[in-house]
């Protein structure tokens, strides 16, 4: 299994180095550790060069848009030729909080999507309340990549996969009363859906509640197994493939 998404930094597990093996003893060969700002990007790709288990994602994120300022962007393509880094993100719209306005969140996005497309990296996504804006940008700036924590219905599902996106599928859907997002994860091509657990955040369940970490990710597997009505096994299997398949850099033989 290939968790495509979690934030594993020292302030959120103080005890890393344990965790990493427990990962490891849960047949789980890579965790994509994401980055939300210049200085998370930094350590992404320091604790990837500590640990082989770890790849980086490095990016700005929508709620920190301001932070991109020229000099910020350069930096972030120095960055982006380092070896462990497989991908840009987490980038894109979130019109929830609004900790920045519509108009920087899209150009601080917009410049993101290039840099991605400069590097040959594909892109992880956030959008939240966006669709609208974040579709037509995507249509004007195509890429590869994946729409992180995807918890929408199958009009949205559709409209991403056109675009060329995997959907990353996490602990919500685990939660009972979000039927729409059960619909849509049951007709979701299932050589388009990547497993995330957005650690340490969204915990499934029998999890809810408590702090979320990547050994948690078959459970995931397993609601998406019974969703299907598909054996346990492929799941992992074809979710695997397709994590390989979009993230070029990640390879299956190193896995130590």
């Amino acid at each position: 299994m290939i968790d495509t998404h979690a934030h594993l930094l020292p302030e959120e597990y103080e005890d890393l180095s344990n965790l990493i093996e427990e990962i490891k003893n849960c047949g789980i060969t890579y965790v994509i550790d994401i980055a939300s700002d210049l200085a998370s990007s930094k350590e992404v790709i320091y604790l990837s060069e500590k640990y082989p288990l770890l790849k980086a994602s490095i990016g700005i994120h929508p709620h920190q848009a301001g932070e991109l300022k020229p000099e910020a962007l350069l930096e972030l393509k120095s960055l982006s030729s380092k070896e462990s880094v497989v991908a840009i993100g987490e980038i894109g719209l979130d019109y929830h909080y609004k900790f920045h306005p519509p108009s920087v969140q899209k150009e601080c996005f917009i410049s993101q999507l290039k840099l991605a497309k400069e590097a040959g990296l594909p892109v992880i996504i956030h959008s939240r309340e966006a669709f609208l804006d974040l579709i037509e940008i995507l249509s004007k700036n195509p890429v590869s990549g994946v729409i992180h924590c995807f918890n929408g219905n199958i009009t949205e599902a559709e409209a991403f996969l056109s675009s060329g996106f995997y959907l990353g599928i996490g602990g919500m859907v685990t939660f009972p009363k979000l039927r729409e997002l059960h619909i849509a994860v049951k007709e979701i091509p299932l050589d388009r859906i990547l497993l995330e657990t957005d650690s340490p955040y969204l915990a499934p369940i029998p999890f809810r509640g408590r702090k979320n970490n990547p050994t948690y990710l078959k459970f995931i597997a397993q609601k998406i197994a019974e969703i299907k009505n598909e054996p346990l096994e492929k799941i992992i299997n074809i979710t695997t493939e397709n994590a390989l398949r979009l993230f070029k850099k990640l390879k299956p033989q190193d896995t130590s």
